[in-house]
């Protein structure tokens, strides 16, 4: 991370002019990121981009131009955290990983590996992608409003939503059918888990809470720890129910089909009561998006004016991803969708951040 003074803040975005540090430092093969310090208001401030060039013809010896919105705090720094983190160990597995895909089958029970070298990221990217594939080949037999139950609890969890991109074409695949539906989908976040969780992980949680509702599948959380340990599902009520468990399964995926009228009680038993009480209960998804945000211990107003200033200027020059396996679909959905949502006029300069 290369920090320099801006200089110069103009309508609303930052500029630092090319020097030679900061032209050899744009060239990094590896992720390499720019931070612009600037006093605002007898507040010194932080904004950061991609040290790689914008554009087909940027080169390294042109001027930064830092958007307002990139500016450094809990929205910025857990993006940035959890695609790098996401980014370098699939790099680094890259050519093991690459075969490990290709082989991929959605054999039903078929467990992940435990002793293949691979870093808990990319374990968890196969079996993501096992169950999904998995899950997938049983659409037709889930009817059109499917309840979904998810063992995330913490924004490490959750932000593969938001960043691996088979995940977000498995969300468009499996979205509901129908404009008005029923399709719900729980998660248990106990609150020794939300109290566990430095801020910009609880804004990663929020932000893939609010990928599912922009997909039209309303949301339920409980805080009741006794569901922590409920196999991930898919249920179609009356008819059967999907289980694909991958998330603190100790590298062992658990993927199975049943019909079984007790399985289906006890999946259907989950799912009401979770949504019958529900911590972020409410009729329509911006409430529900605002409960969310209180119980995560996080400012509505600032999550939808932040959003809105991201959603404004785009995220590619903030945290461009460097493996073909990640993508900013996801995180960009959410961002418009809780800016939308949250209706919060953005603002770019003046406005005080966390």
């Amino acid at each position: 991370m290369l920090t320099l003074p801006a200089a110069s803040f103009l309508g609303d975005s930052l500029r630092l002019d090319s020097r030679p540090e900061l032209d050899a430092w744009r060239t990094m093969p590896m992720r390499a990121l720019v931070v612009a310090n600037r006093t605002v208001d007898g507040a010194v401030r932080q904004f950061v981009t991609d040290a790689r060039p914008s554009g087909v013809r940027g080169t390294a010896s042109d001027p930064v131009d830092i958007p307002a919105a990139y500016e450094l705090d809990d929205l910025t720094y857990g993006i940035l955290w959890a695609m790098s983190g996401f980014e370098a160990a699939l790099l680094g597995d890259d050519q093991a990983l690459h075969a490990s895909l290709a082989s991929l089958t959605a054999s039903p029970g078929s467990p992940l590996a435990s002793d293949h070298g691979l870093t808990e990221v990319s374990t968890m990217l196969i079996g993501s992608e096992t169950a999904a594939r998995y899950i997938l080949g049983h659409r037709d037999h889930l009817g059109d409003a499917p309840v979904f139950w998810t063992r995330e609890q913490r924004g490490e969890e959750a932000a593969t939503w938001l960043f691996f991109r088979h995940k977000y074409r498995y969300l468009e695949r499996m979205a509901p059918r129908r404009p008005v539906s029923t399709s719900g989908r729980g998660f248990c976040v106990p609150e020794t888990a939300v109290a566990s969780s430095p801020a910009y992980e609880r804004v990663l949680m929020f932000l893939a809470i609010a990928l599912m509702e922009s997909f039209s599948i309303r949301t339920w959380v409980t805080d009741d720890g006794g569901f922590a340990h409920t196999d991930g599902f898919v249920l179609s009520h009356g008819r059967r129910a999907v289980i694909a468990s991958l998330v603190r399964t100790e590298g062992a995926s658990h993927l199975a089909v049943t019909a079984r009228p007790g399985a289906l009680r006890t999946f259907a038993d989950v799912t009401g009561h979770v949504s019958h009480h529900s911590a972020t209960a409410a009729e329509q998804a911006g409430q529900r998006l605002a409960a969310t945000a209180e119980y995560l211990g996080l400012d509505a107003s600032w999550l939808g004016r932040r959003c809105a200033q991201l959603s404004a200027v785009g995220t590619e020059r903030l945290a461009r991803p460097r493996s073909r396996l990640l993508g900013l679909e996801g995180l960009e959905t959410a961002c418009r969708f809780v800016a939308e949502q949250l209706v919060i006029i953005p603002r770019t300069r003046t406005a005080p951040t966390r």
